[in-house]
């Protein structure tokens, strides 16, 4: 069924007017639903946790029992707002954070892999090189060789 809708001059006005109010509403609605998203308290409480991961992400022992402790909220609770909030689970930003301040170490040179390994909260450095080949799909002497020296971003 095809429909054909001629309408006359005023009418197309007023439809157009009725149609960008309608939008207009729909926008702010969106607006106002976007600020209450960003006052949320969950979001500051996971801004404080990204904190804190970024702070003691060397600790072989960081876990987010840790976090919530120190944050004052239940394991399970911020477990679910951690990702409703960043998107990740906390083990996955937990390894985003430890493998690029070993990229960043591995670049700046100086210190050899265990000792990175044991910086970036790595008890074993045989584990380190292999969580670093699985996250960037080479070991880190390999990294080194292919970017040691270039000022690449990171």
């Amino acid at each position: 069924i095809n429909y054909h809708l001629f309408l006359n001059a005023a009418a197309q006005e007023n439809l157009v007017t009725m149609l960008r109010t309608f939008y207009e509403e729909q926008l702010r609605e969106i607006l106002r639903i976007l600020q209450r998203l960003a006052n949320d308290p969950n979001k500051r409480m996971i801004e404080k946790a990204c904190e804190i991961i970024q702070h003691r992400y060397a600790e072989s022992s960081f876990s987010l029992n840790a976090v919530a402790d120190e944050i004052n909220i239940s394991y399970g609770y911020l477990c679910t707002i951690f990702k409703q909030v960043t998107g990740e689970k906390f083990m996955d930003y937990l390894l985003r954070v430890r493998m690029q301040n070993a990229r960043r170490m591995l670049l700046e040179g100086g210190c050899k892999i265990y000792e990175i390994a044991q910086q970036t909260g790595y008890n074993s450095a045989r584990y380190f090189t292999l969580t670093f080949r699985k996250y960037y799909d080479m070991t880190p002497s390999e990294y080194i060789k292919k970017y040691g020296g270039k000022s690449e971003k990171l």
